[in-house]
């Protein structure tokens, strides 16, 4: 018995601590070229630190969800099979929609904690749906953790990490439109967060 628990526990584990390593790289890369814009944009600095509180804390609870009913880790549920791989599902998908929306953004990228005025607006691909897929996606990633684990430890951090996305994404947004008077008629056309269904860019 214990043996199958060990191994249904791995699968989890093993993919959870992949994110992790994936998120660390792609961020790590992109945060070491983005230096290339020129005008900064009004962002909220802090939420740098507040960022690795959240992306460390999460992935600690995640993890220690997997192996333990520890009371402390305010679970809302336990050893629910499906919900483990509904989770990483989301999370997988989490994954794909912000690797395609940071490829696709190409130098055009700078961290919400220090953000740069792009050099052209992206409105094509993902871009022509929401306006805003990296921040989208990095939600989709702790919902689907959430679903994984059950615990309220992980949907605080997601309240939190939305509070500073609608904030910088706002800051953004008002900077972006100041230099580029076509961005208020795509904002129009598109959802910041989720898609517009019956509405499509001209």
């Amino acid at each position: 018995m214990e043996n199958i628990l060990w191994h249904k526990n791995l699968i989890p584990t093993i993919f959870y601590l992949a994110v992790a390593l994936i998120s660390f790289v792609m961020y790590n890369r992109s945060n070491s070229k983005y230096r290339t814009h020129t005008k900064r944009i009004q962002s909220l600095r802090s939420f740098m630190y507040l960022y690795k509180y959240i992306q460390l804390s999460t992935l600690i609870v995640c993890i220690a969800s997997i192996w333990s009913n520890n009371s402390y880790l305010f679970e809302l549920y336990q050893d629910l099979d499906f919900m483990v791989y509904c989770g990483i599902g989301l999370s997988g998908l989490a994954i794909a929609i912000f690797s395609l929306s940071r490829f696709s953004l190409g130098k055009n990228y700078s961290p919400c904690y220090d953000s740069y005025m792009p050099k052209n607006i992206k409105t094509t691909g993902i871009y022509s749906i929401i306006r805003h897929p990296i921040y989208t996606s990095n939600i989709m990633l702790m919902l689907g953790i959430f679903i994984t684990t059950g615990s309220l430890i992980v949907i605080a951090n997601t309240i939190v990490l939305l509070a500073y996305y609608f904030i910088s994404a706002f800051n953004e947004e008002r900077a972006i439109s100041k230099k580029f008077p076509k961005y208020i008629l795509y904002k129009k056309q598109t959802g910041m967060f989720l898609p517009h269904l019956f509405k499509k860019i001209g």
